[in-house]
């Protein structure tokens, strides 16, 4: 049953899936979950957060002022030319990581991510990994226009899951890796089914602000 829903993922989402990896550290739990989910993806990428140099966000974006344009330019490229976006957030102290926040702020400003689906993946080192992904989900999406699916995955104990050494996998592992490749089926559907729609919905001058 894996391999199926592994292939059919692969072949419906023929366009392009940007995972973005939101830990703040090197070397992270949720980069090796980020690298993970593109292992099981044909047309996927992997952008992490750290590598962004993002500063901590200002006005100077609704201004459109010239430093932000520059600095922002590749990142709107890669959200253009995505289809579909996977958000790997670790868990903080009881909260999805600051990144991730920061982040959502310059994405409201981007008409490219608009009406396109999402794929929500929290974690964290112990047994959380719930409050990040009730967050993101409650309160990310009315600038932005993300699509997040129903479907989401929360890998807890993250050191213990998705490690290339396959003769350490137990069910716990299996159970969470079985649920990723269920849920990059679903994402596949959804990516398949709203793909052109971004472009096709005018945006409104009036309206630039969900309610």
């Amino acid at each position: 049953m894996n391999s199926k829903i592994q292939s059919s993922s692969q072949d419906e989402l023929e366009n392009k899936t940007l995972i973005i990896n939101f830990s703040l550290r090197q070397n992270s739990g949720s980069l090796k979950i980020s690298n993970y989910i593109k292992s099981k993806l044909t047309q996927s990428s992997v952008l992490s957060y750290i590598d962004m140099n993002l500063p901590m966000w200002d006005e100077g974006v609704w201004k459109n002022e010239e430093k932000w344009i520059k600095l922002l330019a590749p990142i709107k490229k890669e959200i253009s030319l995505s289809d579909a976006f996977v958000f790997v957030v670790p868990e903080y102290s009881g909260s999805a990581s600051p990144a991730f926040f920061n982040f959502m702020l310059f994405l409201g400003s981007f008409e490219e991510a608009s009406h396109k689906p999402a794929l929500i993946v929290t974690n964290s080192s112990s047994r959380g990994g719930t409050y990040p992904q009730s967050q993101i989900r409650g309160y990310t999406s009315k600038n932005s226009r993300i699509v997040y699916i129903p479907e989401h995955i929360i890998v807890r104990n993250n050191a213990d899951v998705l490690n290339t050494e396959l003769n350490t996998v137990n069910s716990d592992d299996q159970f969470i890796r079985d649920r990723i490749d269920y849920s990059l089926m679903v994402l596949a559907e959804y990516s398949k089914r709203l793909k052109g729609l971004s472009s096709m919905i005018q945006p409104d001058p009036r309206f630039k602000n969900g309610m």
